[in-house]
């Protein structure tokens, strides 16, 4: 599956790292941010997959649309 986005591949490298960080966090049912860089980088991680998340969604959207006409 391809997903458009304008993010450079080192965004997408920062935005990876940053779930899988927080996906390991939420294992223990908690997110413990200790410092202002950690919660910079979970602001700017949530920011990044709000704008993928619009991409794909226009995306499914536009080929839903293609399939129907």
């Amino acid at each position: 599956m391809k997903i458009r986005t304008n993010l450079k591949p080192s965004e997408l490298k920062r935005v990876g790292a940053g779930l899988q960080r927080l996906a390991d966090t939420q294992v223990k049912d908690e997110i413990q941010l200790e410092n202002p860089a950690e919660k910079e980088l979970i602001r700017q991680v949530e920011s990044v997959f709000d704008v993928m998340a619009n991409s794909l969604q226009s995306e499914v959207a536009r080929i839903l649309l293609d399939k129907e006409n």
